[in-house]
């Protein structure tokens, strides 16, 4: 009985060995990615990927934020109550409560020309990097015009930006120019 009781003992105490390397192992063994980010704007985004864990811990302007992974139909996203971290198709953008602190895209440049009644050509720039989107518009006299996003104006089919005397509302078919009061309609060129 003495020697059973030994034996049944020695294979606890191995048992229990054995589980705390494991939990060790598996602590050890935990899958770290590392990646530094850098912005046109000269921002720093030091990333600690835990894929293990499903967390990110990114530290942004000397502070430390941890995220737990979310679902995504594509691409990757972090999250908690205050910040958002997603990557698709290597354009990364952070959030702190839905307001953009970093992203890595560049001018989105993306042009467009429309014609008014008299043929003449108003060219617009439209650029989403930045925490509000803008219209730099060129006709006539006002060259590089830069118009912001009206805030909640966007719609399927168009949006509307402004600076002081200037809008440019657009629908889907073109848009209107509003100088001062006066209204210039265009179509877009094809």
């Amino acid at each position: 009985m003495r020697k059973f009781t030994f034996i049944l003992a020695a294979s606890a105490l191995l048992f229990a060995v054995a589980c705390t390397n494991s939990s060790k192992n598996r602590q050890n063994n935990d899958e770290i990615v590392t990646a530094t980010i850098n912005n046109s704007k000269g921002q720093t985004l030091d990333i600690t990927y835990n894929t293990t864990e499903k967390t990110a811990t990114i530290v942004f302007n000397g502070e430390t934020i941890v995220l737990k992974q979310q679902p995504s139909a594509s691409g990757i996203r972090y999250s908690n109550d205050t910040y958002e971290y997603t990557e698709w198709q290597n354009e990364i953008e952070l959030t702190k409560n839905g307001k953009v602190i970093f992203s890595n895209k560049e001018k989105s440049g993306m042009t467009n020309n429309f014609v008014d009644a008299e043929g003449k050509i108003l060219t617009v720039t439209h650029d989403t990097s930045g925490d509000i989107p803008t219209a730099a518009i060129t006709y006539e006299d006002y060259k590089d015009v830069i118009l912001a996003q009206v805030p909640e104006s966007v719609w399927a089919k168009g949006g509307e930006y402004k600076s002081n005397t200037i809008r440019w509302v657009t629908n889907e078919n073109g848009g209107d120019l509003i100088v001062n009061g006066k209204t210039i309609s265009f179509k877009a060129q094809q």
